[in-house]
């Protein structure tokens, strides 16, 4: 037998009573079916993904059916690539982003955007690298650059500063595409407000492009970059001005490699910003890669040396300078010699004009093992020299310090015979005492001459003061030797 269906048990009417027939049981069923399978006004939030049909198109966009009691809306600029008759997904937008003021109640869509959040989520899951364009810089609440709002398919994203591998200001970048990676793209809800969170880092992007141009370099290579920061020592308490450690050179948009102020350029007086200010751009040599810490350590000595002047230089030439550093041995410079041990003072940096630097070996100072050449010419020392050869392809100087010993002899010739003070610089019992008469020239104070007046020669000390009289000063221009004779 049939269940007698009654309007109060489909629960459409549900205080009434009368039974009603098969038939019109029937039709109660078809009923129910339809209204069951009706689509029902949607309830869209902003940033919702909903599906549609475009129905209709308009020179301001493209009309939209998603199921709603009200008309939804597809700008233009937020179309893509849909055509009437065809069904997509879109994501809402709020109202207030289009067609401000107006309360109709109309559903924004964007199926840009619904396809730019999809291509965003497998980005994040893939881990890949994509290009994004710059729209603006966002500021601290101090006014700082706190990063960079960039545009990812249609999405904005948020690209710290701490992420952002990149040379000079975050504000130059505006605009321009930069290679990032997605780390988080998710959607939050704040004060009842929906909105999407995309987070994007530069530098993990680049990191496997630095490694590749790191393992690409060797040392001795040379690498064109711009100059984008003046590196100052720790600041010191009590300390006024710091001194300039050295500047970051930055090389493409991946690397950023350091120069040493030593490295900077051959003087030792000029201070790296005097000679690569912010913005200059250069080429750099290699001298070290550490692709584990991605570190490049460069030097600019050759490509800011003064070329003009360095090829104007010839053997002969006098120069005027000042004693500006002291070169050590280091592990290795002197090859198979074990005259000297790494630490050891190896010779004297000189300024020279025009910012050029020169290079007197140990040798020119003093022949004595045992001296030190700052002892004799300290640093700040002016010095007369003269050029003994060039090197352009590396840019230094050898000098000689030939102009100050002829200006001493010179004028020991004219004391020949008279008595002046000197210091005994070294002891040799067997033959005498050598005697320093000025910065660089000794004579030799024979043990025979102390003998002749009776001077006990174990009361000469090394260090000591004596007078001696200038008897000879002999001139060997096949060894290149003057000897300075002198007597009591």
């Amino acid at each position: 037998m049939e269940p007698i269906v009654t309007a109060a048990n489909t629960g459409i009417f549900p205080h009434a009573s009368t039974t009603v027939s098969p038939k019109e049981a029937k039709m109660t069923s078809e009923f129910l079916d339809l209204l069951a399978n009706y689509p029902m006004p949607t309830s869209a939030r902003p940033h919702d993904t909903v599906s549609g049909t475009v129905i209709g198109q308009h020179r301001a966009g493209f009309f939209v059916d998603i199921g709603g009691k009200t008309e939804s809306f597809c700008p233009t600029e937020e179309a893509g690539n849909i055509a009437v008759g065809g069904s997509y997904s879109f994501m809402v937008l709020a109202t207030r982003e289009y067609f401000e003021g107006e309360e109709d109640g109309a559903v924004r869509l964007s199926y840009r955007r619904a396809q730019g959040w999809s291509v965003v989520q497998g980005l994040k899951e893939s881990r890949a690298t994509s290009e994004v364009r710059v729209k603006s810089v966002a500021r601290s609440k101090t006014g700082g650059e706190a990063g960079l709002i960039v545009s990812l398919e249609g999405i904005d994203g948020f690209l710290p500063r701490s992420e952002a591998d990149l040379g000079g200001p975050l504000s130059s970048y505006v605009g321009k595409m930069i290679p990032v990676k997605v780390q988080n793209a998710e959607r939050k809800v704040e004060r009842g407000r929906v909105f999407d969170s995309v987070t994007v880092s530069n530098r993990a992007a680049t990191q496997d492009q630095k490694i590749a141009f790191l393992q690409g370099l060797k040392r001795g290579d040379t690498v064109r970059g711009v100059v984008t920061k003046i590196v100052l020592e720790a600041a010191n308490e009590g300390v006024t001005e710091r001194r300039e450690l050295g500047v970051k050179v930055r090389i493409g948009n991946l690397v950023t490699g350091f120069v040493y102020r030593t490295e900077a350029s051959y003087s030792r007086s000029a201070k790296p910003s005097e000679v690569l200010p912010v913005g200059t751009e250069v080429d750099a040599t290699v001298l070290s890669i550490d692709v584990e810490k991605g570190e490049l350590k460069l030097s600019t000595k050759k490509q800011t040396v003064n070329r003009g002047m360095l090829n104007s230089l010839k053997p002969g030439d006098k120069l005027s300078g000042r004693v500006s550093h002291i070169r050590f041995e280091r592990q290795g410079d002197n090859g198979k010699s074990r005259l000297f041990e790494p630490g050891d003072e190896n010779g004297l940096g000189v300024d020279l004009p025009q910012g050029m630097t020169g290079y007197l070996h140990r040798f020119e100072v003093s022949t004595d093992r045992s001296v030190k050449p700052s002892s004799i010419l300290p640093v700040g020392t002016a010095v007369e020299t003269e050029v003994v050869s060039v090197d352009e392809r590396f840019g230094t100087i050898k000098l000689s310090l030939r102009p100050m010993r002829e200006l001493e002899l010179e004028a020991l010739r004219q004391q020949k015979g008279q008595l002046v003070s000197g210091t005994v610089r070294s002891v040799f019992p067997n033959v005498g005492y050598f005697v320093r008469l000025g910065l660089l020239t000794e004579g030799l104070l024979h043990n025979k001459e102390l003998r002749s007046d009776g001077t006990n020669r174990e009361t000469v000390t090394v260090g000591s003061q004596v007078d001696v009289r200038i008897k000879d000063v002999t001139e060997d221009r096949e060894r290149r030797r003057t000897t300075v004779a002198l007597g009591r």
